[in-house]
């Protein structure tokens, strides 16, 4: 749970010969956990069947970001400084960060 409303596109789509193709979905937002996302996919008899359908889920799978394309401050600058000397991540208390991110606010690798 909490990642409800992150699939975009058409969740909906009728089986033929018990399959059901789902072209249009995407996930721009990597996940916040090591285990990554997994789908749960419900399913409504219908034409005649009246047994209740269980659902079915995927295996997990991960969703990696995509390559960089802004770099900004993620930790800000002291207010009373006139200059300031960047340091290292985890450097100086009060030093800036700067985070790389993929073109969907992912914080990106490279």
């Amino acid at each position: 749970g909490g990642y409800a409303g992150l699939l975009q596109g058409n969740t909906i789509e009728l089986a033929t010969n018990g399959v059901a193709r789902f072209n249009s979905l995407r996930i721009d937002v990597t996940p916040k956990g090591p285990l990554g996302y997994s789908f749960q996919f419900d399913a409504l008899a219908i034409g005649g069947f009246s047994e209740a359908v269980e659902p079915g889920f995927s295996a997990n799978f991960q969703v990696l970001p995509g390559p960089s394309v802004a770099i900004g401050l993620s930790a800000q600058i002291a207010s009373n400084s006139s200059w300031y000397v960047f340091t290292t991540i985890g450097g100086a208390a009060g030093a800036a960060t700067i985070e790389s991110r993929d073109e969907f606010g992912n914080l990106a690798p490279d």
